[in-house]
């Protein structure tokens, strides 16, 4: 049997996508769910996630979304990172004052760390996290993003993010931090009426264990968001029996079956 682990993305980022997160929380839905730590709501935030029910919780490493200022594009930190030009101070600070935001309305340190729109994966951005981790004494794990065999398909930019996340791999495994074998997740968000097919192309396509990524919400009027309407497809599909049913091949495992421990 398939062993998979649901995590949902973006906590805190809206009230409509906190309360889908929150009801998936408490209806068993979510195995781990990821949090913006920058979000202004964020400390209230914090203390309905703790009483929600159970999941493991994360931070989700933010460069892009600064809510109350100007968005920066993921584009232009990707080519300022490609191009070796990014502030490595810059992203130290950042991920200093999210972490710090996350143990202190938590009351503990992140059980993961990954990436708003993936950039902890991004060259300059993934050695600084390594650090900091390491620094830290962190027994967190870190979400990569390698593909079983049967999901290795895909547009140019799903190749290069996994392309990047090998480095990463190899680097946390040089560490000794742990890291999810596999990830599916990447779907084009245009494609409407599609996330259940998705869903079950994704557990269908290796019995490898497998880390999922979703990102649900309620319905919403905030233009910002450009995946708003895919959101609320996910909650409906993730809250129905159809989802019960696609899910009974699949192994509801202890989270550490599917993660791949470093070599001693």
């Amino acid at each position: 049997m398939k062993r998979i682990i649901l995590c949902a993305d973006d906590y805190s980022q809206s009230p409509a996508i906190n309360r889908a997160i929150l009801e998936l929380v408490g209806m068993g839905r979510l195995d781990a769910v990821s949090s913006l730590t920058l979000s202004p709501t964020w400390h209230s935030d914090a203390r309905n996630l703790k009483i929600a029910g159970s999941a493991q919780h994360g931070l989700h490493f933010n460069l892009t979304l600064p809510f109350s200022q100007p968005e920066r594009r993921v584009s232009c930190i990707l080519a300022a990172a490609m191009l070796g030009k990014l502030d490595r101070k810059m992203i130290r600070s950042a991920f200093e004052k999210q972490w710090n935001g996350y143990t202190r309305a938590m009351g503990s340190p992140p059980d993961f760390v990954d990436g708003h729109q993936h950039v902890h994966v991004f060259p300059t951005v993934r050695d600084v996290v390594m650090e900091c981790l390491s620094e830290f004494g962190s027994k967190c794990w870190v979400r990569t993003l390698q593909p079983p065999v049967g999901l290795q398909s895909g547009p140019f930019k799903k190749h290069l993010l996994e392309r990047m996340s090998r480095s990463l791999t190899d680097k946390l495994e040089e560490a000794g931090i742990a890291t999810n074998q596999y990830f599916a997740g990447f779907r084009s968000y245009r494609s409407a009426g599609k996330f259940r097919q998705s869903f079950n192309r994704w557990i269908n396509a290796s019995d490898e264990p497998l880390l999922i990524m979703c990102h649900p919400g309620r319905p919403s009027s905030d233009l910002s968001d450009p995946i708003r309407e895919s959101r609320v497809e996910e909650f409906h599909y993730l809250t129905s029996e159809y989802f019960r049913s696609d899910r009974k091949s699949a192994l509801r495992s202890p989270l550490d079956s599917i993660f791949t421990e470093p070599a001693s």
